[in-house]
Order: structure tokens, then C-alpha cells, then sequence
């Protein structure tokens, strides 16, 4: 069996964390992604500094949480934290029931799953203990045992193993309509499901007593934990959603809540309030007492909200996005800037060839990936965002394990391997001579068809085209069109931009290129049937390195052949109040932006 051990929330010694906010607050940098925007004091990492502890008192990855002691000098009076809610739609406050990004956010604090997503000190999400308290995986894969901790309902009740034996059943009653992509690898769950089995205990997820879980896989699948983490794992009260009166979740106050946080006020398309859930395991170490998230979809209100310390939290955006950064490096507001896990790719029309016929070719799609300067792109054209040269972001985890390290990657090899135009051309002609093609590269013409509407895409998409016209020798007919994707669908056209952001796993993004596997024009219909052999087995390979080494195999084909052209990482930006820390800002946490911990320090 592995035992595995979950990161723990970090103690920091009181002169340590001096030390480290007193180098904060002298210190200055650039964004993450080393573009071209200003610099401002320190961009945070998404595990922010925090106040003195004692040892005592965990505090989050990364953070040093206030002792008890001294909270009265370590804490404002109001510990109130003032969010923005997500403009997407929330009609549902529970986990089972939950489909958009806002109603993640709010299930993600209130219930106490049995992992909670945090971030590590480089900013990459981690997994710590929440409702469980440690964790086994059996040696072939197939078994994760959980030990739960001791922890409270809202209402007093004690959590017990059955809440999430009950929870996991209630995801697989196809009465219900819930989502159960994240529930199908349990043994028999999707037997179950269907309605082939009737009989529950043939299911793979039991609760030998009141504080243990244990779940078996039809397979091996390192992508469980994250999805326990997310929202498969959390737990729900049988006799209290029985009880309700309405849709469970509906009505918050027949809710009851197992996490740091309980909902007290929900304005549907207004606002959501939590406070303080006194019950909670680590209630002591919960130092918000109010949570407010307020719906507000203009952008110049948010900016008005945030510039009267009304708001605490605000997304990077290019109206008010450089008068933050300056009241940043003044020290007034603090920044954070992190890559992010969108990945934005060159699709190539490959099914048929595209408008020119030429597409087909590995040599000449690999020509037109490795053509782009993506550091030159990201600084000069977007002055933000972290250039790739892989396809999957460095944010992904193999199990716990990381995948790819930012800056580095196989499409820099390429790179430096055809680093002259003439190299370049010359990997160009090989493509249009297995092609039995007899164009001169300067009697070349391709489509690239794209939608662009700000200001930004324009000037990206004519960077791209010069870019190729120039080391090239080749012409390229840009086409600005609102239907873009109605083209792509129907293979009008050669080059194009898309992008995709999927879950915690590789697999999550090289599936999606890989036809029958993946989303059919997203890429272009590419397919290589090497690729479709590993990804039919990958996820049931039970080693995290074998299962990395699979996967870099993968990708490593498809970037070789021109499958898409990485071009850069969406990065994360956000400004926040100086007096808020201790907030995660996560990549595919259920909770964004996760404040368990988070707290209100004494100006």
C-alpha cells in the first residue's frame, strides 16, 4: 500500500515572516511571464504572506497564519472580505447539483471535501487535507482509502462516512440530472447509473465505519484525486435533504454546511453572503467572519468599487489594467500575476489539406509553429501571458507529480534545431516535395482565417503573417471574419488560432487533438494512430512517471507533426488590497480564488 501525505498547512516563526514581508516590501519585479508590462512591487505569488503564528496554529500552504495570542494586533477589527461574483450563472448552492464556475466558488467553502485545492509556494496547485485527514492508495491503483477527521455540521451533527457514501449515490440517480464525468471510473458506478446493477454494495465505494471512505477503480486513473478534490468528494445529509422543501440547494436556509464558511444571505443575479461556519474542524484557524460576493458586470463599476477599497479583490483588464500597476509599485495595491491554464494554440486544417492542399504536411505545419518567436509574440503584441513550447500548461500535474516546467519544452528544441529562416524554407520544401508539390515557396498562398476583435487579436494575427511572409518566403491571405468557426468546421481555410483550458491532468488537453478522441475541428481533425493507441491507456498506467513519460511521448508526437503550434499561456492577473492575505489563487480549484484561511491584517 502508499501512504500518501498530504501537504499540511505550513507553520512560519514570527521573525521569519518578518523577515519575508520586510524583503516584500523593498523588493520589486516583473510580471511572470517576464513580458513587456510594467513591473510592480513584488507580483505575489498566489501563496501570499501572511501574519506571525505560534506552532499551534496551522496556517495555509505557504502561510504563516496569526496566532491566537496576538490577534487582536495581527487582525483588523472587521474581518470582512469583499468579492466579486462570478458573472456566470448560480442557481444552485451544493455540490451535487453544481454546473458554473460561480456556484464552484461558493460549494468549494461551505462543504468541507475531502481535499481542498490550494496552491504551493511556486503557485502550482497542491492538495491538503480537509475533510479527510490522510489518504492510501493500494500498490496496483485501484483502491483509495480514506480516513476522515473529526468534523461538525452546521447544525451539530457529526460528519460521518456515509455523508459521502450517500453524496456519491446521489450524483449517480439519473432522477437528479447531475453531471457524472467525474464518477464513471468507481467500479460499476456507470453500471450503476445505467441501471444494469440495482443493488448498491456492487458499487465501488463503501464506508467500513464512520470515519473511513474507501473507493475502487475499474482502472488505474492518477486523475481521481483531482477529481474527488474538485467535487466528486464532498460530502451530504441524507435526512436534511429529505427534509427539504424545495430543490436541495435552492433555499440556503435548509442547507446545512461542513466547511469553513455557511451561507447566510443569497439576492439571486445579486449577491451571496457567508460567514463563519463555528463548527468547522479548523474553525480556529478561520479568521473571516463575513464573505460578501456581489454580482457586478460592468467593468467600470468594478473599478469604482475596488478604487474605493469597496472591493478586494479584481481581475487584471486593459481599461484600468496600468493605473493599478502603478498604484502597485507604489506600494497603494498589490499585484499577482501567474501562468495560467489556457493554452493557445496554430490549428492547421489537416483533414483536408485546407484551402491550399498544403496542410496535410507534418514538415509544413511544423515549419509555421516553429517560424513564431513566442517570446517576441507575448512581449511585443500582448505584453502579458507566458510563451509555450509545449501544448500542455506548465499548471497540469501528473497525479501530484508536475508535467511541464514553464520556458522549457520540445517546440524550443525544434527551435534551435531549424533556427534560421533558411532552415525554416527548407523544412517548408521537403513538405511540398512529399507532397509531390512543384511550388516555388514564393508561389505559396494561405488562408488564415480568424475573428479578431480588439485591438490586440488584430495586431496578433498580423504579426503572425508577417512573421511567416518574411522567414518563409510564402504569402498569407488574412481573413477577418465573424464566422470563423463556421469555417473551421467546414475546412475553409489553412491556419487559424483557438484555445482550450481543461482540467488538472494532461490528458485533459491531448485528448481534445487527437481524432476520435477529441473535439473534431478544435485542431483541425488531426490524428495519428500512435497517439490513439497511448490514449486509450494511458490513464489505467498506474506509476506517476511512467504515466508522465506516456504522456510527454504523446504530446512530443503531435508537437513534431505539427498537430497544433503552441503560442502561449494565458496568464492569471489579478490586483488586491494590501491589507488581504493569505488568498490562493488557483488554476482548477473548484474555488478560484480560495480564502479558508485568508484573513484581514491590521493596517
Amino acid at each position: 500500500m502508499k501512504q500518501i501525505t498530504l501537504n499540511k498547512w505550513k507553520r512560519l516563526s514570527a521573525l521569519l515572516l518578518a523577515l519575508v514581508m520586510a524583503f516584500a516590501l523593498v523588493s520589486c519585479g516583473s510580471t511572470s511571464d517576464g513580458s513587456a508590462a510594467p513591473s510592480a512591487s513584488a507580483p505575489a505569488s498566489d501563496a501570499e504572506p501572511a501574519a506571525p503564528t505560534d506552532s499551534a496554529a496551522p496556517a495555509q500552504e505557504g502561510d504563516a497564519a496569526p496566532a491566537q495570542e496576538s490577534a487582536s494586533s495581527d487582525l483588523a477589527a472587521d474581518q470582512t472580505l469583499n468579492l466579486l461574483l462570478s458573472t456566470s450563472t448560480v442557481n444552485v448552492l451544493e455540490p451535487n447539483g453544481a454546473s458554473w464556475v460561480g456556484e464552484a466558488q461558493i460549494y468549494a467553502e461551505t462543504q468541507a471535501g475531502l481535499l481542498r485545492i490550494v496552491t504551493d509556494e511556486d503557485g502550482n496547485d497542491s492538495y491538503v487535507a480537509d475533510g479527510a485527514e490522510d489518504y492510501v492508495i493500494s500498490d496496483d491503483g485501484l483502491t483509495y482509502t480514506f480516513y476522515l477527521r473529526d468534523n461538525t455540521w452546521s447544525d451539530g451533527v457529526p460528519v460521518t462516512a456515509q455523508d459521502y457514501v450517500y453524496s456519491f449515490f446521489r450524483n449517480l440517480d439519473p432522477e437528479n440530472g447531475f453531471s457524472t464525468t467525474q464518477y464513471v471510473d468507481v467500479k460499476n458506478a456507470q453500471a450503476y447509473y445505467d441501471g444494469e446493477i440495482t443493488d448498491p454494495a456492487e458499487v465501488g465505494i463503501s464506508a467500513p465505519d464512520d470515519h473511513t471512505v474507501v473507493y475502487t477503480l475499474e482502472h488505474p486513473n492518477s486523475e481521481f484525486i483531482y477529481y474527488l478534490a474538485y467535487r466528486s468528494g464532498f460530502p451530504a445529509r441524507q435526512d436534511v435533504i429529505e427534509a427539504a422543501t424545495s430543490q436541495y440547494g435552492t433555499d440556503y436556509t435548509e442547507m446545512v454546511f461542513s466547511g469553513p464558511f455557511k451561507i447566510t444571505s443569497w439576492v439571486k443575479d445579486n449577491s451571496v453572503t457567508l460567514e463563519k461556519n463555528e463548527t468547522y474542524w479548523d474553525a480556529d484557524n478561520v479568521y473571516l467572519n463575513t464573505v460578501k460576493f456581489q454580482l457586478v458586470p460592468e467593468i467600470s463599476t468594478q473599478a469604482t468599487l475596488f478604487d474605493a477599497q469597496q472591493l478586494d479583490v479584481v481581475e487584471y483588464n486593459d481599461d484600468y489594467g496600468e493605473d493599478w500597476l502603478a498604484q502597485a509599485d507604489a506600494g497603494q495595491i498589490r499585484y499577482i500575476s501567474k501562468p495560467g491554464a489556457y493554452s493557445n494554440f496554430l490549428m492547421f486544417a489537416c483533414e483536408n489539406g485546407g484551402n491550399s492542399g498544403l496542410m496535410g504536411s507534418a514538415k509544413i505545419r511544423l515549419a509555421l509553429s516553429l517560424a513564431i518567436d513566442r517570446q517576441e509574440l507575448v512581449d511585443v503584441i500582448w505584453g502579458r501571458n507566458e510563451a509555450a513550447y509545449t501544448y500542455v500548461p506548465p499548471a497540469c500535474l501528473v497525479g501530484t507529480t508536475e508535467f511541464n516546467v514553464t520556458g522549457e519544452g520540445l517546440v524550443k528544441e525544434l527551435q534551435a534545431q531549424y533556427a534560421t529562416d533558411e532552415q525554416l524554407q527548407a523544412l517548408f520544401q521537403e513538405g511540398l516535395t512529399e507532397l509531390n508539390s512543384s511550388l516555388a515557396l514564393s508561389d505559396v498562398y494561405l488562408d488564415f482565417v480568424r475573428q479578431s476583435n480588439t485591438l490586440a487579436e488584430q495586431n496578433e494575427v498580423e504579426y503572425l503573417a508577417q512573421t511567416w511572409e518574411r522567414r518563409l518566403g510564402i504569402h498569407i491571405n488574412v481573413v477577418n471574419t465573424p464566422d470563423d468557426e463556421e469555417r473551421q468546421q467546414q475546412m475553409d481555410y489553412d491556419i487559424g488560432l483557438n484555445s482550450w483550458e481543461g482540467g488538472a491532468s494532461p490528458y485533459d488537453y491531448l485528448f481534445v487533438v487527437n481524432v476520435p478522441f477529441g473535439l473534431k475541428y478544435l485542431t483541425g481533425v488531426y490524428t495519428n494512430e500512435e497517439v490513439n493507441g497511448l490514449l486509450a491507456n494511458v490513464t489505467a498506467i498506474p506509476d506517476e512517471t511512467e504515466q508522465a513519460n506516456v504522456y510527454h511521448q504523446i504530446e512530443n508526437i503531435i508537437l513534431e507533426e505539427g498537430g497544433v503550434g503552441p503560442l502561449y499561456f494565458t496568464d492569471i492577473r489579478y490586483f488586491v488590497q494590501t491589507d488581504v492575505q493569505g488568498l490562493h489563487f488557483t488554476n482548477f480549484g473548484a474555488a478560484a480564488i480560495e480564502f479558508s484561511h485568508a484573513y484581514i491584517a491590521a493596517e
